[in-house]
């Protein structure tokens, strides 16, 4: 299964790729031509908004980690701890 990012770039590409054609061609309605422009732009934004709200989620979930760093501060100290703290460590390092 392919991640979002990698969907949304497959998307963006073709969307660029497609949409010069109506524009320069100049067998293609102008009506039309202007309807596929703005399908184009429709589907950039929303790539992009995706792309910004996969960059949000990343940022919680960092948060989230964080979080949970700290809150292990408080357990006593053992290898328990120390297993847990380095599993987070490293999944923060990992974003």
């Amino acid at each position: 299964m392919k991640s979002l990012h990698d969907v949304l770039e497959q998307l963006s590409r073709a969307n660029y790729q497609n949409a010069s054609h109506p524009r320069f061609s100049q067998e293609i309605d102008a009506s039309y031509s202007k309807g596929y422009v703005k399908g184009f732009t429709w589907v950039d934004e929303m790539c992009n908004y995706y792309f910004d709200l996969q960059k949000g989620l990343i940022g919680e979930l960092k948060s989230h980690l964080e979080m949970k760093f700290e809150d292990t501060q408080a357990l006593p100290e053992s290898k328990y701890k120390e297993g847990l703290q380095e599993s987070l460590k490293n999944a923060l390092a990992s974003l």
